[in-house]
C-alpha cells in the first residue's frame, strides 16, 4: 500500500488558514517553481532541483531522496493566480472526481478582475492550465524507484460549457495543504504590477521563517533563476529588493561576506503599514526591468 491510500474522500486541506499575515514556509514558492518569464516564450522547459519535496510525509513513506521538476515556466501574473485559485478549490475537501465550476467563479477565485472577464482572459487561463498541468513532479529513491507526478492530475475547460474542471493528485494533497498557508498576503504582488523578478523574490522571502539567515546572491540566483549573466542577475536582484523597499514590505541591508553579496533582512510587512512609496504602474511598452540600483549596507 502506498500512502496515497490514506487520502480519503474529503479530506479537508486542514492548514487551512484565513488571516492576511500569518505566513508560513511553503515549499512551492521557497523553490524555483513561479519564476520571472520576462519576454521568454514559457513554451521553453526548464528543469528545477526541488528536493526539498522529500521532507513531504508521502515522500518519505515512499522512501523519496531526490526530486525534480520538469515543465514550462511558471509565471507570476498569470500562473500563480491561477494556481491559487485551484488550491482555493481543493479548500473543499479531497474528491476522487474532481469539482467544476463556472469560468466565472473560477476567475474570481483566481483573484482576477471582474471586468477582465472576456475571451483574452479565458485563454490566458486556458493556456495557463495547460503549461501548470504540464509540471511534472519525479522523485527518485536510492532503490532506484522513480515516481512521476503532475502538480494536477487533470484540467478541463469547456468553452461551450463556460465551465472548468480540475483533477487534484490524490498523492500531492499534502503539498496542496502546504501551499494553502501562503494564499494571503496578495496586496504586495497587487503593488507590483508586472515587476515579475520582485514579485518572485517577495514569495520567496515570505515563505521564510520570522528570522532567517542572511541570504546570498547565490542563493536568490537560484531561487529566481533568471536567464542572464551573474552580474546581470545580481543587478536584477537589487532592482527587485528595492521595489519591495519602495512600496514598505522590505526592510533591509547588502553586506559582503567572502567576496558575495547577502541579503540581512531586518523587517518584512505583507500589510505594507511601514509606508512607502505608491505602486508603479507600467505601459505595455516598458521594459520589466530597467535601471540598475545600489542597495548600501547600513
Amino acid at each position: 500500500m502506498t500512502c496515497e491510500l490514506l487520502i480519503e474522500e474529503g479530506t479537508p486541506l486542514s492548514t487551512f488558514n484565513s488571516g492576511k499575515t500569518t505566513m508560513q514556509p511553503n515549499s512551492l514558492l521557497r523553490l524555483p517553481v513561479f519564476t520571472p518569464t520576462g519576454r521568454v516564450k514559457q513554451t521553453i522547459g526548464r528543469s528545477s532541483d526541488v528536493s526539498a519535496l522529500r521532507d513531504l510525509e508521502f515522500c518519505r513513506a515512499e522512501g523519496y531522496e531526490k526530486a525534480h521538476i520538469f515543465g514550462p515556466k511558471l509565471s507570476i501574473e498569470t500562473d500563480f493566480k491561477v494556481w491559487c485559485g485551484i488550491v482555493k478549490v481543493f479548500r473543499k475537501g479531497y474528491s476522487a472526481k474532481g469539482f467544476k465550476l463556472t469560468f466565472l467563479e473560477f476567475a474570481k477565485t483566481c483573484g482576477f478582475d471582474s471586468r477582465t472577464m472576456n475571451k483574452v482572459l479565458r485563454k490566458r487561463i486556458d493556456r495557463s492550465l495547460t503549461r501548470i498541468m504540464s509540471q511534472v513532479l519525479t522523485f527518485e529513491a536510492e532503490s532506484g524507484k522513480i515516481g512521476k507526478y503532475h502538480l494536477v492530475q487533470n484540467a478541463f475547460f469547456d468553452p461551450n460549457g463556460d465551465t472548468i474542471e480540475i483533477i487534484p493528485d490524490r498523492s500531492l494533497w499534502e503539498l496542496y495543504q502546504a501551499d494553502y498557508k501562503t494564499l494571503v498576503g496578495m496586496k504586495v504582488i497587487e503593488n507590483l504590477p508586472r515587476y515579475e523578478t520582485a514579485s518572485c523574490l517577495y514569495l520567496f522571502l515570505n515563505a521564510l521563517p520570522q528570522n532567517p539567515i542572511d541570504l546570498s546572491f547565490e542563493r536568490l540566483r537560484n531561487r529566481l533563476q533568471i536567464n542572464a549573466s551573474v552580474a546581470e542577475q545580481n543587478r536584477s536582484i537589487r532592482e527587485a529588493i528595492k521595489k519591495l523597499v519602495d512600496i514598505g514590505y522590505l526592510k533591509c541591508s547588502e553586506v559582503k561576506k567572502n567576496g558575495e553579496a547577502h541579503l540581512v533582512i531586518h523587517s518584512r510587512d505583507p500589510k505594507l503599514k511601514m509606508g512607502g512609496k505608491a505602486p508603479i504602474v507600467m505601459d505595455e511598452e516598458d521594459e520589466i526591468e530597467n535601471t540598475p540600483v545600489t542597495i548600501d549596507a547600513e
